[in-house]
């Protein structure tokens, strides 16, 4: 039975929304000339879906992966009335944190922001110095995953459920540097890096942190 004024209804419920991301990460290691621009979503709205064929590293195994996008959001003062009643945007805040258990080299080169990372003549070998440096190499972040849930739809169609999805941040820096917490023999070694995501100024409003791409 219905109200006079009004009648709920029982909320609509989509199993095939429920995601279960199964993730993998790529970094940049060329910096922003990693990212993809042969899209067609690139051509039309400068949206980079990911990097391009071959470019960049996958970072592996992780043990921990969060994504934030926070913007700030402050009253504009009035005396006119005793409410706040205008806001707007000072500031957008986004990061990825994750937690390696692979130390691959570019992992490192991208911790290690003031320094340089050197190729020894051959694949085998390779040198990283640090500290003092002022010049901050730029590199793109991507998360692509798959929806391991059970119910995941079977074929695209995103108004029905989520198939899956890629995270393309166009701009990042690791912030966190490398603080290599435990260096010991009895146990797996982890690191955790945090990336914060810098605006492209070269691209249009709305579209300089970066892009959520869902199929």
């Amino acid at each position: 039975m219905g109200g006079t004024y009004g009648t709920p209804a029982a909320a609509t419920l989509i199993d095939a929304f429920m995601v279960r991301p199964e993730n993998r990460v790529l970094l940049g290691t060329g910096g922003t000339s990693d990212l993809e621009t042969t899209s067609e979503l690139y051509s039309t709205y400068g949206a980079n879906i990911g990097l391009g064929a071959g470019k960049g590293q996958e970072l592996g195994r992780l043990t921990a992966l969060s994504f934030r996008d926070v913007p700030t959001v402050e009253a504009v003062p009035s005396t006119n009335y005793q409410e706040d009643t205008a806001f707007e945007v000072t500031g957008e805040e986004c990061e990825v944190t994750l937690t390696v258990r692979e130390f691959k080299i570019g992992t490192l080169q991208a911790a290690l922001i003031t320094g340089r990372m050197y190729s020894l003549g051959e694949v085998n070998e390779a040198l990283a110095t640090f500290g003092g440096g002022c010049e901050v190499t730029h590199m793109p972040l991507v998360i692509e995953f798959t929806n391991a849930a059970c119910a995941a739809p079977s074929t695209q169609n995103i108004g029905e459920g989520v198939s899956g999805g890629i995270l393309t941040l166009y701009k990042c820096l690791c912030t966190s540097g490398l603080d290599w917490a435990a260096i010991t023999a009895n146990e797996t070694s982890e690191l955790t890096l945090t990336f914060r995501a810098v605006a492209d100024t070269s691209k249009a409003k709305r579209n300089r942190l970066g892009n959520l791409y869902l199929y």
